[in-house]
């Protein structure tokens, strides 16, 4: 319901005496888009020292060019021994 301004679709009831925490949806918005900021900065930072061959992206792409990089980005984990990439198949993602 805070992520999206619209009612609330479930209904919770203790079960039994508790202390709860809540957070109020300015509060909620506010802290998320900080968080936003924060993590398109690292993303941004990160991109701009990324070599290319012998090309570094932060000197071959102007701020648009790599803010929209960052805007297309996700995070994936892997565990050791994950194959990521493998030889003979088709690129799907750019790493």
């Amino acid at each position: 319901a805070l992520l999206y301004n619209s009612p609330r679709t479930a209904t919770v009831c203790a079960k039994s005496d508790c202390a709860l925490w809540s957070i109020d949806r300015r509060d909620f918005r506010e802290i998320t888009c900080q968080f936003k900021l924060k993590h398109m900065e690292i993303t941004m930072d990160f991109l701009k020292r990324v070599k290319v061959g012998d090309d570094v992206l932060g000197e071959v792409l102007n701020a648009s060019e790599i803010y929209n990089i960052a805007l297309a980005t996700q995070r994936d984990t892997y565990q050791e021994g994950d194959v990521i990439v493998k030889e003979g198949e088709h690129g799907e993602n750019f790493y």
